[in-house]
């Protein structure tokens, strides 16, 4: 069969390209129209990549705050109370020793032995590492101090206001359980930047613990903060921050 303007069927496919002369058809093949074929699915391979990109960048996009890698509480058997710097990754420490033993300081402390609900929080000479002087902060949900080895109690305030004591309490998600510390070392209601924990002023009373009997203990409670010297409110927190991680006071 001839087909107009075609040397024979051998060229059916060419001969329909527009402007082609037909020297120029004489010179194309079934291989070259493969070429074509093989040309345009590299195009949409590179469609392909381009969604894989974008959808790996949304994914960058939103993970959100990293996260945070907090060191963990010593697990030693040291003998006598707290020494040195710096401080173990799991107390609450008060940044100022006052009466405290040569090189020790006081932290936050469970009363009593063990840790329980309803058991009231203290400041206690740092002791070696104890479950209760071991804390972690924003566990187990975002705000919230938990006993290190006892994750299902949390710190929780008694009552959002002056003379308020601390104590440990099933964690939920009452508001009495959520924190934000400051730069500085404050720690806080969330619900109340105007008050923070203070442990009481004066001289401590004897725990009658450690190595001569020095240990000592004070009262904590929720104050004003601008009614309490820096001495009595500023913490060494565990992780550096408790409510505050990812936000623009915190890290």
């Amino acid at each position: 069969m001839r087909v107009p303007g075609c040397v024979s069927a051998t060229f059916l496919l060419v001969a329909c390209h527009p402007g082609l002369s037909p020297q120029e058809t004489g010179h194309l093949s079934e291989s070259d129209a493969d070429v074509d074929a093989d040309t345009d699915s590299d195009t949409d391979t590179d469609a392909d990549t381009d969604t894989d990109t974008d959808t790996d960048t949304d994914t960058d996009t939103d993970t959100g705050v990293p996260a945070r890698e907090c060191p963990e509480p010593f697990e030693i058997g040291d003998v006598g109370s707290f020494k040195g710097t710096p401080p173990n990754p799991g107390f609450l420490m008060l940044v100022d020793p006052l009466d405290s033993p040569s090189g020790a300081h006081y932290c936050a402390d469970v009363a009593g032995a063990g840790v329980e609900a309803e058991d009231v929080i203290q400041a206690h000479t740092c002791q070696p590492p104890i479950d209760n002087e071991l804390f972690a902060t924003d566990a187990p949900e975002f705000g919230q101090i938990t006993a290190h080895n006892y994750s299902t109690l949390c710190i929780e305030a008694g009552s959002v206001s002056e003379g308020g004591l601390l104590r440990m309490e099933e964690c939920s998600t009452a508001t009495t359980q959520s924190w934000v510390s400051s730069e500085a070392g404050e720690i806080h209601p969330a619900g109340n930047l105007d008050l923070c924990w203070v442990v009481s002023s004066g001289a401590g009373s004897s725990a009658g613990g450690g190595p001569s009997n020095t240990e000592l203990r004070r009262p904590m409670s929720i104050e004003r903060c601008d009614s309490v010297e820096d001495a009595y409110k500023l913490w060494v927190v565990p992780c550096g921050n408790v409510g505050t991680w990812g936000t623009d006071s915190g890290s």
